[in-house]
């Protein structure tokens, strides 16, 4: 992408059929950002849908969906490395951030 592009990039799970939302969610975040498990509380018809502005060094992805949890375990770290930095900012409902404080073998 060129250094002046500048993307606006819109994306749902409503135009999927409800079976195939939650493997399309993983793979459209995992795109955005890098790997992580997916804890869906409800994976058949999940909704989620993103509002993904981008240009060639930046993002600013807007996120909305049903209950879920990411999870980034020390072998994905190990095996995808990601020295990117993540500024969340919640705008409604509840967002909890845990780190893990003692090792366990994964």
């Amino acid at each position: 992408m060129a250094g002046r592009t500048y993307r606006v990039e819109l994306t749902a799970t409503t135009d999927l059929i409800p079976a195939e939302r939650a493997d399309f969610w993983s793979e459209l975040v995992t795109g955005y950002h890098c790997r992580l498990d997916y804890r869906y509380k409800q994976p058949d018809g999940f909704r989620g849908g993103t509002i993904r502005q981008r240009t060639a060094n930046y993002q600013v992805v807007d996120f909305r969906s049903d209950p879920i949890q990411y999870v980034r375990t020390p072998g994905q770290v190990r095996r995808d490395p990601d020295e990117d930095y993540r500024f969340l900012v919640p705008t409604q409902g509840e967002m909890v951030v845990r780190q893990e404080t003692s090792p366990r073998a994964r």
